[in-house]
């Protein structure tokens, strides 16, 4: 089993069981886990799918100044006992006296102290300060060491005193905060002009009840618990936000070790960034990288304002500066933001994220969790809300979320796509202008990789706006060259509510924009009581999934420059994915349902002709088994694997689920075993787009007998040609179950009978060697035995055994180290497994046989060949993806 942090809190207690004030911090790891699209008359497909999103946030990160590690002690330094509240004191005209007092000192606190609910003006602040004076903020910051020896400080407030950055440290500069407890703090703050603290210009409020503004301080085992209330009644302006977190309200640090209890309020009018621990982190070119690590948020968000709001149980807004958040939880999940426009307010792009780690993230979020609670969001413009973040523009892995995850869009002008995932709301960005180029290192690609959401967790989406609302147990939305890999969803209930539009929902991905799917596994149920006035793509991967066109980086000059970028075309990809969801249509509009993926897009507009495609709309090596039924009194394509696929490629995929029809009108409706419609767009190619290369469906299809306009079909019902060429979709090694003995072939696609299905024979040219593998029934895909790659190998399958180490685009002559590590992290033994020729079967995959035993007091861990050390994270020196095959 996989150790976590609290090995480390306890380690942190032993260590100062000897000093005078015992550390005790809660542990840190949780015991839990605009559309315009018309359908036509006679329903031909949509000619476009049209849907708007948010291009990019607008607000920047705040611009720190240059670093200076002040707190780096010689041997020399000087200790100062802090003992009483006069030594606090003391300390704080010190600071004042002498801005640099507080240098190559280390300040160790001796004993709690109870400030007695008195008012607390912030050990550094600067009462000389006027907006937007750095040099002033961090004039009098604390430079030093503060020790607090696992002693307290307790029950002081913090209220209308004329400042404008806040906490038991105003400003912390290079210096470090350790092993202190702060307990019964408070901050009710109202910033009001007639307050007379407004200045004109650049007016950032920082708010904290540790440390209110950090320059590239260090906090290391600190907890604090308190409340902190904040309200602005001023008019908007643009340069004015406020930033709150318990921990750290703003700028650039390193957290470790940390625990943040209570609850943040936040009533304003300006930009707002709220989270549990950190509230917006700053950038910076300097050396200092800031980190989030280990740490621990049971803090509630209640935030409203009239403008763009970011909230987070961890952190609001990430920068690029901090380079990870790792092994974080946020237990309370407890987060209710809401923004709406006001007269004389805001007008741009009211855009809202909230996520239980991050609101809005850039760095990379790993071995994070998030239990079962609500995260709530209500906005007039741009909602974007995951279990983990909003959105992210980097890596997140190994992450865990049990929230229910809830988005509303109210109808307002400038509204756009709401969008909700179990993982994230929004993956990557559009990249569609020379502002939003994307990322040329795959590290740098927004992905969501080894994460799973649990059936604690649900997901809705409301929307009384035009634009369709996007929904995903994974990811609402992932944009191109995002990814998804190995991530597996199990939602307990997704709901849509969309009064003037339609949706995209998926067990993975609601709206697959260019992105790709590989290697994920959706469970639950989806489509009863969705409620859409237009049109639903719903599927068990993706709802749709689609070509994307955007803006990148030219690498072929040999430099990464904005003077070289290129235009893309990228297909969706969905890769080694299964599906066992239910799937109901159940609304009043027109519905495009898929086992897979409701809704393929491809080339479909005059605009991609002739255009390179960088990589074709593929569905490939992926099963659905879950059932689908159609209520919808509105047309409908249905399909066991796409519901209409549109210049989509679908190979080495099947169904076994059922599927109904139990309406009773005339409705146009298209049910096929495999897919509901097949197209090749109107385009004057010579060759098939639209195809179907060794796929089976092995399903029943049903309808009522009222629903007499219902063209069902065991495989494929709607098969159209183009109108221009008329080159017709192709089929290659397609099969469906039948026993009919009249049962007929049809565009190259052969009935099979039960018995025919048992045999390998039955299928020509499929690969039997690497890819496929014969049941008692029927084929299936090798990895559907195999537990989807993760670092480590989870010890819950006792007495079984690892047989074989399956490697996609193996590299020849690299190795898999197997460590097998005792509770304690100890390497028991090391098994070495290499790529060599012997062993070396095609350029897909290659099967490496194995013997590894699977012991409840052990665990697997892999490792590259590259390296001893570090468990495999990234299996790119082997290969691009590894499965592990369990067996008794």
């Amino acid at each position: 089993m996989k150790k976590t942090a609290i090995t480390a809190v306890s380690l942190s207690i032993a260590l100062l069981s000897s000093f005078p004030c015992a550390y005790a911090q809660t542990a840190y790891i949780s015991d839990e886990i605009s559309s315009n699209e018309e359908i036509l008359s006679d329903f031909d497909f949509p000619e476009g799918e049209g849907i708007s999103f948010i291009e990019e946030e607008k607000e920047t990160a705040i611009e720190m100044p240059e670093y200076e590690d002040f707190a780096s002690l010689s041997a020399a330094a000087e200790t100062i006992n802090i003992s009483t509240v006069s030594d606090l004191n003391e300390l704080k005209a010190n600071m004042l006296e002498d801005p640099e007092y507080t240098v190559n000192k280390i300040f160790v606190l001796q004993n709690d102290i109870d400030l007695g609910g008195t008012e607390w003006r912030p050990l550094g602040y600067n009462p000389d300060f006027s907006i937007g004076d750095t040099e002033a903020l961090l004039k009098t910051a604390f430079k030093g060491t503060f020790d607090g020896n696992g002693c307290t400080i307790r029950n002081f407030r913090m209220t209308d005193n004329g400042c404008v950055y806040t906490g038991f440290f105003g400003a912390v500069a290079g210096g470090t905060v350790k092993n202190l407890n702060i307990e019964d703090a408070s901050l009710n703050y109202i910033y009001s002009a007639k307050n007379g603290i407004y200045g004109t210009g650049h007016y950032p409020v920082f708010n904290s009840l540790l440390v209110g503004f950090s320059n590239y301080a260090t906090i290391t085992n600190c907890s604090v618990s308190g409340s902190m209330s904040i309200k602005c009644d001023t008019a908007y302006a643009s340069s004015r936000y406020i930033s709150a977190g318990l921990i750290i309200g703003a700028g650039l640090a390193k957290i470790d070790k940390c625990s943040a209890s209570g609850s943040i309020t936040a009533d304003t009018v300006m930009n707002t960034y709220c989270g549990g621990i950190y509230g917006n982190a700053g950038s910076s070119n300097t050396s200092f990288i800031g980190r989030i690590s280990n740490c621990n948020s049971s803090v509630s968000i209640n935030a409203s304002n009239n403008s763009p709001l970011y909230a987070g149980g961890i952190i609001a807004r990430s920068s690029t500066s901090v380079d990870r958040i790792d092994n974080c939880s946020y237990t309370k999940t407890g987060i209710t933001a809401s923004n709406s426009y006001a007269s004389g307010g805001y007008t741009g792009s009211l855009s809202l994220y909230s996520g239980g780690i991050a609101g809005y993230n850039y760095s990379i979020i790993s071995d994070c969790t998030v239990a079962a609670g609500d995260i709530s969001v209500t906005s007039a413009s741009s909602p974007a809300a995951g279990g983990v973040a909003g959105r992210t523009i980097k890596r997140i892995e190994d992450c865990t979320s049990g929230a229910s995850v809830g988005v509303t869009l109210s109808d307002a002008p400038n509204s756009s796509t709401p969008s909700v995932g179990g993982i994230v709301g929004t993956c990557g960005s559009t990249y569609s202008t020379l502002d939003s180029i994307a990322p040329v290192d795959d590290e740098d690609i927004a992905s969501i990789i080894n994460c799973t959401v649990t059936n604690k967790a649900s997901l809705s989406v409301k929307s009384a706006g035009s634009n369709f609302s996007v929904i995903g147990g994974i990811a609402g939305a992932a944009h191109a060259p995002s990814k998804i890999e190995n991530c597996v969803s199990d939602i307990k209930g997704m709901e849509v509510s969309s009064t003037l539009s339609g949706a995209y929902a998926g067990g993975i991905c609601g709206y697959l924009n260019g992105g790709s799917a590989e290697y994920c596994k959706a469970s639950g149920s989806a489509g009863s009581g969705f409620s859409t006035l237009r049109t639903l793509y719903l599927g068990g991967i993706a709802g749709t999934a689609r070509t994307k066109r955007f803006l990148a980086y030219d690498t072929s000059h040999g430099v990464i420059d904005d003077e070289f970028i290129t235009t893309k075309v990228y297909g969706s990809y969905i890769n080694g994915c299964s599906s066992d969801m239910t799937l109901e249509g159940s609304v009043l509009s027109a519905e495009y349902i898929g086992g897979i993926a409701g809704y393929l897009s491809g080339l479909y507009s005059a605009e991609h002709l002739h255009v390179t495609m960088d990589r074709p709309l593929v569905i490939e090596n992926s099963v659905n088994t879950g059932n689908i039924s159609v209520l919808s009194s509105d047309a409908a394509y249905i399909g066991g694997i796409v519901g209409y696929s549109l210049d989509g490629m679908i190979n080495d995929s099947y169904s076994i689920g059922s599927i109904e029809c139990n309406a009773e009108d005339n409705i146009e409706r298209h049910i096929g075993g495999a897919v509901g419609g097949i197209k090749q767009n109107n385009h004057n190619e010579t060759e098939a787009f639209a195809s179907m290369n060794n796929c089976y469906a092995f399903a029943s299809t049903a309808k009522s007998d009222a629903a007499t306009n219902t063209k069902l079909s065991s495989f494929a019902a709607e098969i159209s040609p183009s109108s221009a060429s008329n080159v017709a979709p192709s089929f290659t090694g397609c099969y469906y179950q039948s026993d009919d003995e009249n049962a007929s072939s049809e565009n190259n696609i052969l009935p099979l009978s039960a018995d025919e299905f048992k045999e390998s024979a039955s299928f020509p040219g499929w690969n039997f060697d690497t890819l496929w593998e014969m049941t008692e029934l029927r084929p299936q895909l090798r990895f559907e035995d195999s537990c989807l790659y993760k670092p480590v190998i989870s010890a819950t399958d006792t007495g079984r055994k690892i047989t074989s180490l399956m490697v996609s685009r193996p590299q020849l002559d690299s190795s898999i180290y197997v460590a097998s590590k005792d509770e304690y992290g100890r390497t028991t033994s090391v098994q070495v497994y290499t790529i060599d020729e012997d062993v070396f079967q095609t350029t897909a995959f290659t099967t490496i046989p194995c013997d590894i035993a699977i012991d409840g007091n052990t665990e697997n861990q892999l490792y590259s060949w590259t390296s001893k050390n570090e468990p495999l994270t990234d299996s790119q020196s082997i290969g691009e993806y590894i499965s592990v095959h369990v067996t008794d």
